[in-house]
C-alpha cells in the first residue's frame, strides 16, 4: 500500500500532467508543490516506478509522467488524499 506522501506525489503528477501537452512534469515542481524535500519526492519516484505506477527520465529522475494516465480500473494503486479513485 502506497504512503500518504506517495499518494500525494501521484495526485499531484495526475493533475499536473493534465496541464502539460507532454503529460510529464518536472520532478522540482512536484517538490515544490508538495511541500516535500527534493530527495523525499525522488526516493517515492523510485519507489512509484519499481511499482509500475510511474515512469522517470534521469538519474535521479528529472522529470516524470503516471504509467497509465487514461486507466479506468477501479482497482487503480493509489488514492488521493480526497478519497475519490484516480487512474494509476
Amino acid at each position: 500500500m502506497a504512503s500518504a506522501a506517495e499518494n500525494r506525489v501521484l495526485d499531484l503528477v495526475q493533475r499536473l500532467s493534465v496541464s502539460h501537452p507532454t503529460h510529464w512534469v518536472a520532478v522540482q515542481e512536484v517538490a515544490q508543490r508538495s511541500g516535500l524535500r527534493r530527495d523525499e519526492v525522488d526516493a517515492i519516484v523510485r519507489h512509484a516506478v519499481g511499482k509500475g505506477r510511474m515512469l522517470a527520465e534521469g538519474e535521479p529522475p528529472h522529470r516524470v509522467t503516471l504509467r497509465n494516465p487514461l486507466a479506468t480500473d477501479p482497482d487503480a494503486p493509489f488514492r488521493p488524499a480526497d478519497g475519490t479513485r484516480r487512474n494509476a
